[in-house]
């Protein structure tokens, strides 16, 4: 029961605690600027709201927290085109990543003042 739960974590002694999550649906956060990889998360239950996804983003990103650098964070699926990440998106993206697709959610990022020809390829 929770109740249980809630007693055995309050225990002052260590303990391990090991969870099985079911019907994951793994997606890849991916730094759309720099092209780079970040961390895998979880769309079906850890992160299951564009909110929380673009706050796992932020925290690993934390340049997208900065309005001066026209943050903003798309999503795709089997390499189709780029969309804006919104709620409305979230069911679909859940959906195929649970499905095993390859589900890619980039933050991206201007660095204001600096040419293109000095960005990042």
């Amino acid at each position: 029961t929770v109740e249980q739960m809630d007693h055995f974590l309050q225990q002052r002694d260590d303990c391990k605690l090991e969870v099985r999550l079911m019907q994951v649906g793994v997606i890849t956060l991916w730094n759309g600027t720099d092209d780079s990889y970040l961390a895998r998360a979880d769309a079906s239950h850890l992160s299951p709201t564009a909110l929380s996804v673009r706050q796992r983003l932020e925290s690993l990103l934390p340049v997208l927290i900065h309005q001066e650098f026209n943050p903003h964070v798309s999503f795709s699926i089997d390499g189709s085109s780029d969309q804006l990440l919104s709620e409305q998106n979230m069911e679909s993206i859940r959906k195929a990543a649970q499905e095993g697709a390859d589900v890619i959610v980039s933050g991206h990022y201007e660095i204001p003042g600096i040419p293109d020809q000095c960005r990042p390829l």
